[in-house]
This record gives structure tokens, C-alpha cells and sequence, in this order.
């Protein structure tokens, strides 16, 4: 190689072309003049890594970014054409390509003049506009040569399309595909450690069932949730703007990698998957049965799991008591969103000669009020249970042992520093769906005696009179609907997942100590709605409502919200029937005094005395 230099400038190292014997060892990446700075600081300590770099210059005959090429020049083609320094609309009428003018008119008194063809530029919109410029810088790049062990060149040619995104926004991430490419290779050991791309999809564009959006990446914790799921995983993950992401590694790392992802972002918001009964949540009513119009008796029955075998927890469908529809994989609502979607597509295994695929229709009767949402959460529930299930059983994944309530109290910050430390990533199970317990608080409470408790408990109904029994519908009893209750003492597991056994198992003893220190209230058994107590006032004796215990309606919510405007949607919840403070204040409870203090929204100014928010 050095034989090929042309010369050294500083400390970069330029050649003419990579000899073909040399292909299977390098890697190349094309890096835009307006990166390179940024690109070469990468390249400081190559030597330590066991690589050598170099750099092919740009082609020398490079268009600028707003050059024409043929084919925006056409007679009749809508230009931009340089007049007194500005760029003026026109229209071209004749083009001389020898000569390199051409004749245009000006759109604003349709007058001709002869222009070079460096003073015109294509008119196009903005997207078309940039992709244009992508492709002129692009062709106009330098190349970046990294010669030596493949998963450390490759590595750092995945840090150097990531510096190139960072000087130039949509550089690569609108085009993910072409961006593998750059890391593909051409030798067997190329194709062992290789890269994919994956799209963060738009909420809006998610359907129930499909595959993970990956929207959580587009979080401010994004980046660094992306880092821990690498190193548990082993494997190198780079985001790209809001675009989506590449994964480098063997595919064994990639595809660990891809559903470690997949886990972390099927978390609600609070950190932990919802609960089931195989996760350590609340279980759900185990069926659900309707009549439909053509008067066919269907039913959606959840199998549960079979500890010998493994297989399980399931959904199946019946049609006139016999099994139609086994191990539901798809299921979704068509048409309208929210309680309108009546009915109801599934997949799954065939029990008869029909279609593995059908459509079902949830009559719009009384006695089926709410059983299409009840159905989806079955499905949801059954999903999840099956897989802690699956990954019970994996060999990458150690579980530990706890309940609801110890997990719901577990600090996310604690959590955190283990998933540093140890290179893994945890997941809390039994904790419950914040969005479903946050309605069910916010709404349930205006239900009338055992209506109103049973919607603030299974977040369902609108909480107006006893409309938890009429949500729930379908003929269940009171019993049923106590099982899709949160519970705190349910048993649940925390799974600590990553590549490595030393490191899952330092993790795992940490966990256990966090556990441990949970304090024993945390188990607490959930307690009746607290009496009324009476107040004499003059001669008459008014009821006044009790303050409910907030640190008993904490572990009811089975979360904890994450920040100040989180705490703002609990207050009536945790706090309900508290003296109401000052305007702008609320209440927060900090667990490391295991009390509650006082902050003053906007400024977020904190106190401990409750006089100075009253």
C-alpha cells in the first residue's frame, strides 16, 4: 500500500484506487466534503483498533449541488435562471448543448435571452429539491477506505455514516437500504457480520398486531435506549434522525438485538409490560361469548399455559362450540377506531377446511356493549403472557422472582444503573396498563357504589352510574370482574436479558436486593372505600369524604409517573378528598422519604411544607 500513496497531507493518507486484491478485506465509505472534518476525528486511534485508513478524493470533474444535467434542460422544461445575482422563473426554449447556453424566456414579460447553462437551475419542489442534492453530493463525495478485521472496520464505518447524518440530516436516513449497502462487502467474512435496517413507523400508521413501531426511539432517551439494547445484545445499533436505525453484527446479535427492541418498546410508559397471568398481572375473564347475526354462537376462549410442554397461553375461537379459529396470531378491528369498530379480522391456525383468515361481526345488541374492546384485550393479554412464556424458557434470559406490588415500586433510576453496569436490559412484568388504570381513575370515580370502584379498578365504562357492570356486559358476575383486577401480592417475574451469563447473573442479584428492600406495605391488601366520617357544623352533622391514603392509591395505579406534568394527571386520584392547595401548586411523593412534598408549576420550585402551597 504505501507504494500507492500519492502523498501523505498531515495525517491522511490519499491513493488513487483500492487494489482488487484488497476488496475483500476493506470497507468503503462515501463521505460528503461537508462531513469529512467530522469523519476524520473518528479516525484518531484506528492503529489501536487494528485498522488502517485511507481516502479516495472525489471524482474531479463533480457537478455543484444546483447544476442541470440533460434532462432539466429540455425545450419547454419550467427553469430558475440567474438575472442581477437573483433566480428568476423562465422557461426553456432551445438548448445548445456545444455551445453549453441555451434560450429561455422570462416568465414575467415573456422576453429571451441566451444564458450559460451554469446560470440555470432545475425548478422542482422541495422534496425532489433534496434528494437532487443528496445525489449530486453523493457523487461528489470522497471514499473512505478501512482495511482490517471485519467487525471493527465495519463498526466504525457505521460511526462514520452516523457523523455523516449528523452533518447532513436525511443524508442517509431516507435512504436506510442504501446506507447497508456501504456496509455489505463482497467476502464470506463480509457475510458474517453484516447490517440491517429497520423504519420507525408513524403511530398513525401502526395497526394492532403488525410489527413493532419502534416509536419509542424518537424519545430524548432514544439514543441511550438504542446503546443498552446494543451492548446486552452484543451487536453495534446507530439511529438515524426520526428515520429508523441499523443494527451491525452476526445475524444471531442482530436478531437478539432486533427483539430485545421489540420488548423494550412494547413497554407502556410507565417501564413494564401489562399485566397478565403468566406476567405476573391481573388475569382477565378467560372468554368471551356473543351471538351473531346470522345467529351462530361464537366464543373467544384463552388457553392457558401448559407448564409441561411449554406451549401457551393462547387464544382460540369457537364457532357453535367447536374449535374454528387455533392460536390467534392476528388480531384487529376494521373500519372505525375506538368502540364503533364492530367488527373484527383474525388469523390464525384453520381448525377446518376454510379460510384461515376471517372476518367476524359483533352484533350492536345491549348485552354486547363493550365485547369487541374486551375481545382485543383478551388478545392482548393472551399475547403477552405467551411471550414472558417464550422467553422464560430462553436461554438469554434470567428471571427473578417478585409480586405486582414490589415490582410497581421498583425506581426506574436504580433499574437503570444495573442495565449499565451489567450490559443487559430488565423487564418488569405485572405492572399495569397506565392509559387503561388512568381513564378508570379519572372517570370510574363518578361511578354510584360498586359500579363506580369497579370501573376505577379495570379502567373500564365511562364510571357514570354503575356503568362498570353494564361496560362489562356479556352476562358476567361481580367475580369476574374482581379477576382483571391489578392485584399487588399476584405473583409477577422482572426477566433480565443479554448475551452474557456472568453479567445476567451479577444483574440479577441486584435486582433482588432492590426487591427486597421493597417495603412489606408495598404487598398491602387492597382496602374498602373509605367511610364517609361526619362534621358538626353549627347543629347539623354533614358528611364529609375521608382522605383517601396516597400512598395505598400509588400501588393501585401500578406505575409511577415519570415527571411533573405525569403527576399533575394523578393528583385527583392519588390525592382525592385533600385540601386543595394554592393555585399552581401539587402534590408529589418522593420515595426516598417516603412522604409528599409540594412544587409550584411552571417555576417547579419544591417544598416539603404544606403551608407554604396552601
Amino acid at each position: 500500500l504505501p507504494l500507492l500513496f500519492e502523498a501523505p497531507t498531515g495525517e491522511v493518507f490519499v491513493i488513487p484506487s483500492l487494489p482488487s486484491e484488497l476488496d475483500g478485506l476493506a470497507t468503503k465509505v462515501r463521505v460528503p466534503d461537508s462531513a469529512y472534518d467530522a469523519v476524520r476525528a473518528l479516525l484518531t486511534d484506528v492503529e489501536k483498533q487494528q485498522l488502517s485508513a485511507f481516502w479516495i478524493r472525489p471524482p474531479q470533474e463533480s457537478k455543484s449541488l444546483y447544476g442541470v444535467q440533460d434532462e432539466d434542460v429540455r425545450p419547454g422544461s419550467l427553469i430558475y435562471a440567474l438575472y442581477e445575482g437573483a433566480w428568476v422563473e423562465a422557461k426553456v426554449e432551445f438548448v445548445d448543448k456545444l455551445a453549453g447556453k441555451a434560450l429561455i424566456e422570462w416568465a414575467y414579460d415573456k422576453s429571451q435571452s441566451d444564458l450559460d447553462l451554469k446560470d440555470l437551475r432545475p425548478k422542482m419542489d422541495k422534496e425532489a429539491l433534496e434528494k437532487r442534492q443528496r445525489s449530486r453530493a453523493i457523487g461528489a463525495a470522497w471514499t473512505l477506505i478501512l482495511v482490517g478485521p471485519v467487525r471493527a472496520r465495519k463498526a466504525l464505518a457505521l460511526k462514520a455514516l452516523a457523523s455523516c447524518e449528523e452533518k447532513w440530516p436525511g443524508l442517509w436516513s431516507t435512504e436506510l437500504l442504501e446506507a447497508v449497502e456501504e456496509l455489505r462487502g463482497t467476502s464470506e467474512e463480509d457475510a458474517a457480520v453484516n447490517a440491517d435496517a429497520r423504519y420507525i413507523v408513524a403511530s398513525t400508521e401502526a395497526k394492532t398486531g403488525s410489527e413493532p413501531t419502534f416509536q419509542r426511539l424518537t424519545r430524548k432517551d432514544g439514543p441511550g435506549t438504542l446503546k443498552r439494547i446494543a451492548s446486552a445484545a452484543n451487536c453495534i445499533m446507530k439511529l438515524f434522525g426520526t428515520s429508523g436505525f441499523l443494527v451491525l453484527g452476526t445475524h444471531e446479535e442482530r436478531a437478539r438485538a432486533l427483539e430485545y427492541l421489540a420488548w423494550r418498546c412494547e413497554e407502556p410508559p410507565a417501564g413494564g409490560s401489562s399485566g397478565s397471568t403468566d406476567s405476573g398481572g391481573a388475569s382477565v375473564p378467560q372468554s368471551v361469548d356473543y351471538v351473531d347475526a346470522d345467529g351462530d354462537r361464537i366464543s373467544f376462549r384463552c388457553r392457558v399455559e401448559n407448564k409441561e410442554t411449554g406451549e401457551g397461553p393462547a387464544l382460540d375461537m369457537f364457532l357453535n362450540g367447536e374449535p374454528r379459529i387455533r392460536d390467534i396470531l392476528t388480531l384487529r378491528p376494521e373500519g372505525a377506531d375506538g368502540p364503533a369498530a364492530r367488527t373484527l379480522q383474525l388469523s390464525g391456525t384453520s381448525c377446518t377446511a376454510g379460510s384461515k383468515i376471517l372476518c367476524t361481526e359483533v352484533p350492536e345488541h345491549v348485552e354486547n356493549q363493550g365485547a369487541p374492546e374486551r375481545i382485543l384485550e383478551l388478545f392482548r393479554s393472551c399475547s403477552v403472557g405467551a411471550l414472558w412464556a417464550r422467553r422464560r424458557r430462553r436461554g438469554d434470559v434470567s428471571a427473578v422472582a417478585s409480586t405486582c406490588g414490589r415490582n410497581a415500586w421498583l425506581e426506574g433510576k436504580a433499574l437503570w444503573d444495573i442495565e449499565v453496569e451489567s450490559n443487559t436490559i430488565i423487564l418488569l412484568g405485572g405492572l399495569a396498563d397506565k392509559p387503561r388504570i388512568s381513564r378508570g381513575g379519572a372517570e370510574g370515580n363518578k361511578g354510584v357504589g360498586k359500579g363506580g370502584k369497579d370501573a376505577e379498578s379495570n379502567g373500564g365504562g365511562k364510571g357514570e352510574g354503575k356503568g362498570a357492570d353494564k361496560a362489562e356486559g356479556n352476562g358476567e358476575n361481580e367475580d369476574s370482574l374482581k379477576r382483571s383486577k391489578w392485584h399487588p401480592k399476584v405473583v409477577a417475574e422482572v426477566h433480565i436479558c443479554g448475551h452474557d451469563a456472568v453479567s445476567r447473573a451479577r444483574a440479577a442479584e441486584k435486582v433482588k436486593a432492590l426487591i427486597a428492600a421493597v417495603s412489606e406495605e408495598a404487598e398491602a391488601e387492597d382496602e374498602d372505600e373509605p367511610e364517609a366520617k361526619k362534621q358538626k357544623i353549627g347543629e347539623v352533622e354533614v358528611e364529609v369524604d375521608k382522605p383517601v391514603d396516597a400512598r395505598a392509591e400509588l400501588r393501585k395505579l401500578g406505575f409511577w409517573p415519570k415527571d411533573y406534568p405525569a403527576w399533575r394527571e394523578v393528583q385527583d386520584i392519588v390525592w382525592k378528598h385533600h385540601q386543595n392547595l394554592a393555585q399552581g401548586w401539587l402534590r408529589v411523593w418522593a420515595r426516598s422519604k417516603d412522604r409528599e412534598y409540594y412544587v409550584r408549576f411552571p417555576q417547579f420550585r419544591s417544598t416539603f411544607d404544606i403551608n407554604e402551597a396552601l
